[in-house]
């Protein structure tokens, strides 16, 4: 079992590539991209107004293409026989400007220069890593620009703000065809040349006399070390989840989660008592009314809590996240006094019995990394699927109105009861976890 002193600096290992993406581009002049000329020509109707003109763009340039940076926090998990890192990226600056834009309305032209900013935008990267015969491997399964948000475009004035919005859908359109595709591929291109020079300690010496690589000297053979280096650790720490079975650690922390539920008496809720007055008709023409309540309602048994699937572990920066899926192997209920009461019939009273024949708890358990030291922490265990709810009477005048004291029983379970287990999971398991010392156990 690998278990590091230190926490896995998965944001460390995409924030290393993002350095050496950034130093392509400003080594291979890059910063700025040359796009496509725009040439349009359009025409509209306004009231009785037949409109024509057209649109000629070029010089253009695409920038700044060095501001790529990270989002938000890596996430990196098991995928069979490799690991699979994601992480979502975004420009800092995305600007689009041409030297020389040329706007022509029937026979007035005017010509100006003409930008256009891209308010948000979001990449999508994901990397795959493994270790084969000796050798550390990644490879780009995607990076692509998956969207951006509104776009504005500044111009010179003129017959310009005159077919603004056309302008904007024009250039929308640009941006959403031949620019996307562009971004992507150079993405792409300087991405797995980015891992290919930081995975390679000792650059090849015909390549550095030609210039391929500029990236040269004792600071970058650092930098890829790093890199190397914390690829390394990402890999042992994650792929170590097969020497720990995790589906054990997440039985001792029910065991010990059981354990607290019994010691402060949890096992069983108290349900709060219902009742409803009720008119119907019976037979579409006989007006019948009455009433039922129930009381000494018990809901049990939380400290039947097991798991119900495999446990998983994932890294998301500098956090390691446990996983599970659990379930309450007993999960029932019962009134211990109802009365039923049908006006001019007569009254009963009896015990009701509740059951449910499924339900499932969602569990999930991270364990952060606070300089040398790891701080676990319960994020969440809820009960959120209740199955079937059945109920079980005593017949007779609760027979008659089964169907209405259901409807009440449900929207309890549903509402208050499941309200009030969760409270209880939450708090027990907070007390639990120190006893199942995860940080010590699972690698991180």
């Amino acid at each position: 079992m690998v278990n590091s002193s230190e926490p896995v600096d998965v944001n460390g290992v995409v924030d290393k590539l993002l350095d050496s993406i950034r130093q392509l581009a400003i080594d291979h002049d890059m910063d700025e991209m040359p796009v496509p000329e725009v040439h349009e020509e359009w025409e509209e109707t306004r009231g009785i107004l037949q409109l024509r003109g057209c649109i000629n763009c070029t010089n253009g340039r695409l920038r700044s293409l060095t501001s790529i940076q990270r989002t938000g926090d890596a996430n990196l998990s098991k995928r069979g026989d490799h690991l699979v890192l994601k992480v979502l990226l975004g420009f800092c600056e995305f600007e689009l400007e041409y030297e020389k834009c040329q706007a022509t309305l029937h026979r007035l032209s005017v010509t100006s220069g003409l930008r256009a900013s891209v308010q948000t935008n979001s990449i999508d990267a994901e990397i795959k890593i493994r270790f084969s015969g000796g050798e550390l491997k990644a490879t780009i399964s995607h990076i692509f620009l998956a969207e951006f948000g509104k776009i504005r475009v500044h111009t010179g004035g003129g017959i310009f703000s005159k077919i603004k919005s056309r302008l904007l859908e024009i250039v929308a359109r640009h941006f959403q065809t031949q620019i996307r595709q562009l971004v992507n591929e150079m993405l792409e291109a300087y991405a797995k040349k980015a891992i290919s020079q930081l995975l390679r300690l000792d650059l090849d010496k015909t390549e550095i006399r030609r210039g391929v690589y500029k990236s040269t000297g004792p600071a970058f053979r650092v930098h890829k070390m790093i890199f190397k280096a914390l690829l390394l650790v990402a890999l042992a720490s994650v792929t170590a989840a097969d020497t720990v079975n995790l589906n054990q650690l997440a039985d001792q922390l029910i065991a010990s989660l059981q354990q607290v539920i019994r010691q402060e008496g949890k096992d069983e809720l108290v349900i709060p008592d219902i009742s409803q007055d009720w008119h119907e008709k019976w037979h579409h023409f006989i007006k019948i009314s009455g009433n039922f309540n129930c009381h000494d309602g018990r809901f049990r048994s939380l400290a039947s809590i097991r798991r119900t699937g495999d446990a998983s572990m994932t890294t998301q920066g500098n956090k390691v996240i446990l996983n599970v899926k659990l379930g309450l192997g007993t999960l029932n209920a019962n009134f211990g006094r109802c009365q039923a009461k049908i006006h001019r019939i007569g009254s009963m009273s009896s015990k009701v019995d509740v059951s449910v024949d499924s339900n499932s708890i969602d569990a999930q358990i991270s364990l952060t990394g606070q300089g040398t030291s790891c701080v676990a922490n319960v994020d969440h265990l809820v009960l959120n699927q209740l199955g079937r709810i059945s109920i079980h009477t005593g017949g007779g005048l609760f027979h008659k109105i089964e169907n209405r004291i259901l409807d009440e029983v449900a929207k309890s379970m549903h509402g208050h009861i499941v309200g009030q287990a969760n409270d209880v999971l939450a708090e027990t398991a907070r007390k639990a976890l120190p006893k199942a010392d995860l940080c010590n156990k699972i690698p991180h």
